[in-house]
């Protein structure tokens, strides 16, 4: 039996067994999985949009390069441990890098892809586990199923209230079952399970108890919000610094004439050790430029301080920082219920060895590695979601942002 059998034991809760397609029903209902099927929607309807667009076999091998220095897998024979591992042979690895890079190559026609040509929901959860598994998200996905239903409060409902309160389409709900061979007198367990997380987290995250988590944590998450731009080399990032900070000229004219874009990102000081430039960061006012500092491959980060806020519950990294630590620490307390290889995943706490990546298990997110972005939407097939897209200035402002394709992300605290 194979990591992608839906019938493969994921957990255990209280000695009862739960198999990866169950858990994976699971997910979907309580929409953790909303980012990686949004994400795969796009890449299978650009196949269906564009099957003959032209991507050439070098943009292929980049993906493939790309994605084996990512997730470790450099060795031939670590690759081919995990082509085994998941019953999957090499050209399943290259299915999936040609569906990546078409990706990129359609640009915004994506998203016009997307809206019509995409893919029928039976199609799409068929395809999910094995593009879960490229992505380095399937054993996340099934910890974090694994850390919601131990920590669940009870609920007596039937399947169909369970649904309702979900805010599910019973038809959906049927039809992602058949997918992923889930029984329906199962699936009223799971609905149960993932309906009381829901109600349990509402309790946990109460506004007043939001705020004497703050109270207690207020130094650590002071906000730092800057715009990010990276250069190819160290040449252009001391011309983009000479022309900002000597020549008098604004951070939007500078960018435009060195023809760089510039990400916004939002860094806690909590996690100043992260970002490229923290070490100075920690002591910039608004309007001062920090770097440049060397990113992998040669390329340097200058980033421009927009603003310093105080931590509060109205910015939403803070918000997003507290709310995952207060949940992270209910289901920690949980997991004496759980078995299996998910419920063991869930309780080592810190990176998953195979993918680096910090997990999420009480949102079902999985949150960007310590490389990356405070915070910041993206998913880029050549580095994950470690360099996030969002709201960019300067020339290339409204372009893609790079080759990535996918809307996941996540709060780095």
């Amino acid at each position: 039996m194979t990591a992608l059998d839906h019938a493969r034991v994921a957990f255990t809760l209280d000695g009862e067994p739960v198999s990866a397609g169950e858990a994976l029903w699971g997910a979907f209902v309580s929409g953790a999985l909303a980012a990686p099927l949004e994400r795969l929607r796009r890449r299978l309807a650009c196949e269906r949009f564009a099957p003959d667009a032209d991507v050439s076999a070098q943009a292929v091998q980049a993906v493939v390069d790309a994605w084996r220095r990512r997730r470790r897998l450099e060795a031939a024979g670590d690759l081919k441990d995990f082509l085994a591992a998941h019953g999957l042979e090499r050209g399943d690895l290259l299915q999936y890098a040609l569906r990546v890079a078409r990706v990129a190559r359609l640009g915004i026609q994506a998203a016009r892809a997307a809206r019509e040509a995409a893919p029928a929901p039976a199609e799409l959860l068929a395809a999910l586990p094995r593009d879960l598994a490229f992505e380095g998200d399937l054993e996340d996905v099934l910890a974090a199923s694994a850390d919601r239903h131990a920590a669940a409060a009870p609920v007596e409902l039937d399947l169909a209230g369970a649904l309702a309160e979900l805010c599910v389409p019973a038809a959906d709900a049927l039809d992602a079952a058949a997918a992923l061979g889930v029984d329906p007198d199962r699936a009223a367990w799971l609905a149960r399970g993932e309906l009381g997380w829901r109600r349990r987290r509402a309790e946990l995250l109460e506004p007043a108890l939001l705020e004497a988590e703050l109270a207690a944590r207020r130094a650590d998450l002071e906000a730092f919000r800057v715009e990010e731009a990276t250069c190819p080399d160290e040449d252009v990032a001391l011309e983009l610094l000479c022309c900002a900070r000597h020549d008098g000229e604004s951070w939007a004219r500078a960018l435009g004439r060195a023809r760089l874009a510039a990400v916004e990102r939002t860094w806690l000081r909590q996690a100043l050790h992260r970002a490229p430039y923290g070490q100075h960061l920690g002591s910039a006012a608004p309007g001062e430029l920090v770097g440049p500092s060397e990113l992998p491959g040669g390329q340097r980060a200058v980033a421009y301080v927009v603003e310093r806020a105080p931590a509060s519950l109205e910015v939403d990294a803070v918000r997003a920082a507290l709310e995952e630590r207060v949940l992270r620490r209910e289901t920690a307390a949980s997991r004496a219920r759980l078995g299996g290889p998910a419920g063991e995943a869930g309780a080592a706490q810190g990176a998953d060895p195979a993918t680096g990546r910090l997990r999420g298990p009480a949102t079902g997110r999985v949150a960007a590695p310590p490389a990356g972005p405070a915070v910041g939407p993206g998913d880029g097939p050549d580095g994950g979601p470690e360099r996030g897209t969002s709201r960019l200035r300067g020339p290339a402002g409204g372009a893609d942002g790079g080759p990535g394709d996918g809307t996941g992300g996540g709060t780095q605290a």
